[in-house]
């Protein structure tokens, strides 16, 4: 590997497209990144992946040795996940080498076992990279009220402003009044 050739070679290559010197430097750049570093499921990010020469082999001083350092993990396509289910959320990540932790939280209109959010961000990730999911469980539930003994149309509408679906059964008891309440189910 020498710069100069790599430079010269690249202005080779782009004999016929008129080059300026910071895209021609900023092209060697990416050229020397992408040869001198490279990705490594097993080598942690700026460990040494390789020597060259080979370590053991006899060189007189000054000679040129050359290091390739990891980039660590490859990166992974993470999936969109906000709104998707639970089990659909952890299958996906597990299919693109991503780990998973979930934590839970109630939330107003994300229906229960559907994704609320994830951290990191981001549409690529380190393959291994564990995803944090906010995973909902629905609505905050809410203490019923006792309506019992209360007149009809003031249960319903307690029940009603608490975010109740209410169903009316009518009932007789000889305890309560015509009209109100005899009995709540839950």
């Amino acid at each position: 590997w020498d710069r100069d050739k790599v430079l010269a070679g690249l202005q080779r290559a782009c004999y016929k497209r008129p080059i300026d010197a910071s895209e021609l430097i900023r092209i060697r750049d990416k050229v020397e990144d992408e040869i001198f570093n490279r990705f490594d499921r097993e080598v942690p990010e700026d460990h040494v992946v390789s020597v060259a020469p080979r370590p053991g082999a006899v060189r007189e001083q000054g000679t040129l040795v050359t290091i390739v350092p990891s980039r660590g993990p490859p990166p992974v396509d993470v999936p969109l996940l906000k709104g998707e289910l639970l089990g659909d959320a952890k299958a996906s990540l597990a299919a693109s080498g991503l780990r998973v932790d979930v934590a839970r939280r109630y939330h107003p209109a994300v229906p229960a076992d559907h994704v609320i959010s994830r951290t990191p961000g981001g549409a690529t990730l380190p393959e291994g990279t564990l995803v944090h999911l906010v995973i909902s469980d629905g609505p905050r539930p809410v203490p019923l009220p006792d309506v019992r003994g209360k007149p009809e149309a003031t249960a319903t509408e307690t029940l009603d402003q608490r975010g109740f679906a209410v169903v009316i059964e009518e009932d007789f008891s000889a305890k309560v009044g015509r009209g109100a309440v005899v009995r709540t189910d839950p």
